[in-house]
């Protein structure tokens, strides 16, 4: 599984993440003890939609040893590699920035708030993707949340959460907030397909 982030500036980091002895089937239990609200919505998977290495090999295998064949096969695609070990100013740099995001309170801070009680979910390429919604008073858009299986870039995500606050929940208004944001090639959304998805899912919020 891979994904990809960039920020304003257009720096990217690239994520890929391989199954070792624990896969995607294990995922939903996981979310059961790190998000038992259920803020995050996700996808079921089992052994005929997602595998891991053991599987695959049919026999267990160290984490050195699964890290040694990716290293061989990199080398093999691209010639000579450097392997070296992190610093010991990089593990502290990880360990704060760690500490940094779980006391952020990211999974259910103000942008997961209960308030945003109005939900539409969709099945995507990815899995499902979620929009909640809180309307102001003249049912307007007082704060929207995605969330879910797709991948986009976190100041398109923000653009559009800006775009549609203050506007109601026509197509209208939402098809012109979707195509601003995702109307030039700095933003992207991956996982819908079709633009006219991710406006039939702000705006089917119930």
């Amino acid at each position: 599984m891979c994904t990809f982030e960039t920020n304003a500036s257009g720096a990217m980091l690239f994520e890929a993440f391989v199954a070792h002895n624990r896969g995607m089937e294990e995922v939903v239990h996981d979310l059961e003890r790190i998000d038992p609200d259920g803020a995050l919505s996700c996808r079921m998977y089992d052994a005929t939609s997602a595998t891991k290495v053991v599987r695959e090999l049919g026999r267990d295998t160290s984490f050195d040893a699964l890290a040694d064949a990716i290293v061989a096969g990199y080398q093999g695609s691209i010639g000579e590699t450097k392997r070296r070990e992190l610093t010991a100013v990089e593990t502290a740099q990880a360990q704060h920035r760690g500490r940094a995001l779980a006391a952020s309170n990211w999974l259910s801070g103000p942008s997961a708030s209960s308030s945003l009680e109005l939900k539409n979910r969709i099945a995507s390429q990815l899995g499902a993707i979620e929009a909640a919604v809180a309307l102001n008073g003249d049912k307007t858009v007082e704060a929207m949340r995605l969330s879910g299986d797709f991948i986009a870039n976190s100041p398109a995500i923000d653009e559009l959460e800006s775009e549609l606050r203050g506007r109601t929940l026509d197509l209208a208004s939402i098809s012109h907030a979707v195509t601003k944001t995702f109307g030039h090639i700095d933003n992207f959304f991956l996982g819908a397909g079709e633009l006219s998805n991710l406006v039939r899912l702000i705006a089917g919020v119930n």
